[in-house]
């Protein structure tokens, strides 16, 4: 993993023309790419795959210049050697992965999402019952067994309500619909 900084700036004066920026499908995994092209005004050509095998092995096999994923699956590319860490999509590192600058420190702001899996129930489920559900999701996520398998995977267990996490679902949607609106994807 690499230390070496880089800088929307310096990016910019090196190419002559624009990146190729690889993404893994479509949907919610392309607004982190889109995100940083927008905040950064690079120069980028998206090129959208059907699924996530193929964006990364377009980067290792030098048909492409960066590649945007999740921790879980560019990680093990990184750690042997085929591809190198440039930076966490976040204000702050990641404390799992603590020599990875972020992309807060290079300058870059406004791609502060973060990443989430959560589990959904009907919207008319009970307040109490999905209370009850919450807590014990939180007492299943903090075991042992669990933090250790999250780290082999890069995550950290979130501990929010559901009320919290409905309000971070809510301004993620409201943040995709803008953009996707302001740079015409799916258009």
């Amino acid at each position: 993993m690499s230390n070496h900084r880089i800088s929307p700036a310096s990016w910019k004066k090196r190419r002559t023309a624009p990146c190729s920026w690889q993404q893994p499908g479509l949907a919610v995994r392309v607004i982190p790419s889109e995100l940083v092209i927008q905040a950064a005004d690079l120069p980028a050509d998206v090129v959208h795959f059907g699924g996530a095998g193929e964006a990364p092995t377009n980067l290792m096999g030098g048909h492409a210049d960066t590649y945007s994923s999740t921790m879980q699956s560019v990680v093990p590319h990184v750690n042997d050697g085929r591809a190198k860490a440039l930076a966490v999509l976040a204000p702050a590192r990641f404390a799992l992965l603590p020599d990875i600058q972020s992309s807060g420190e290079v300058g870059v702001s406004g791609v502060e999402l973060e990443g989430w899996v959560a589990i959904f129930a009907l919207g008319g489920m009970e307040e109490d019952l999905a209370n009850r559900v919450n807590a014990d999701l939180a007492v299943a996520m903090a075991t042992d067994r669990m933090q250790e398998q999250l780290a082999q995977t890069y995550a950290i267990a979130g501990s929010l309500s559901s009320a919290k996490f409905t309000e971070i679902y809510v301004r993620d949607l409201q943040i995709w619909q803008d953009l996707a609106t302001e740079r015409g994807i799916g258009q």
